[in-house]
């Protein structure tokens, strides 16, 4: 009984990972130890499905609770605190970047060169993505785009040192996550929850599938790609912070949260 609320408060500490943009899941999950053990249980879940269903359910309940709690509280910080919030996230972003250079130990010409793709990606997904907010609507469309929010999703929660909201934040659909997370219980929003989660259970099969072949034969060229997506991540988060700058002090300030959030994150 111990050991399973303990895990349940590790879910509910990785649950963070997914309502705080640049802070990775799959990141704290690797710090708290977790990370390998849920890849090997997904995707050998069949080989023991009680076991792997205890262990994968403990965990998700720490992070349904922390999403429903940490939503609510980060739609209230970005409504009211903005520039100072988004300052935060970066550092939380950037105390993530010595563990991945830590891990991508042994450097050859093409881990730095997928070190630049992983940065390329990042940034043509900031330039390239709609300037407006993703408002969806029932239909087929919206609710297809709403699947592949939840692929995109489990990529970001599988994928080490990549967050998702910062992603999500970048193709302008952030706010409706948060309010989609907010209201998970809520039968007006049944038919995107089903389909979110629809693509966030088809993406977690395949990506967890294809990160458990790669961390077992490319550990390095992997953690040099996401060094990549990180660093492209902070450059576009903050170039976007800075337009919304109002006075000097919000500088001022922001800076000393970014250097905040990068000393927790890297302790």
């Amino acid at each position: 009984m111990v050991d399973r609320i303990k895990l349940v408060m590790k879910g509910f500490v990785i649950g963070l990972g997914k309502v705080v943009p640049g802070v990775s899941g799959s990141l704290i999950a690797i710090s708290l130890g977790l990370y390998e053990k849920c890849i090997d249980s997904i995707s050998n879940f069949f080989k023991d499905v009680r076991k792997n269903t205890i262990f994968l359910g403990t965990i998700g309940i720490g992070i349904i609770l922390s999403v429903l709690f940490g939503s609510t509280v980060i739609i209230w910080l970005l409504n009211h605190f903005y520039t100072p919030t988004m300052f935060l996230f970066i550092g939380l972003i950037g105390g993530g970047i010595p563990i991945l250079i830590d891990k991508s130990y042994k450097k050859g010409l093409a881990d730095y060169f997928l070190m630049i793709l992983g940065f390329i990606i990042i940034f043509l997904i900031g330039v390239l993505a709609p300037t407006k907010q993703f408002l969806p609507n029932i239909n087929i469309k919206d609710l297809f785009v709403v699947s592949g929010l939840g692929f995109i999703d489990a990529t970001t929660m599988i994928i080490p040192g990549v967050s998702g909201t910062a992603i999500f934040i970048l193709l302008g659909c952030y706010p409706f996550i948060l309010t989609l997370f907010s209201h998970l219980f809520d039968f007006h929003y049944i038919y995107y929850i089903i389909f979110f989660g629809l693509g966030l259970l088809i993406g977690t099969i395949i990506v967890s599938n294809i990160m458990n072949y790669f961390f077992r034969n490319h550990k390095q060229s992997v953690y040099m790609l996401i060094l990549g997506l990180s660093l492209s991540s902070i450059y576009m988060l903050l170039k976007d912070t800075i337009l919304h700058l109002n006075h000097l002090y919000e500088m001022i300030f922001g800076i000393l949260l970014m250097m905040i959030g990068y000393k927790i994150v890297k302790k």
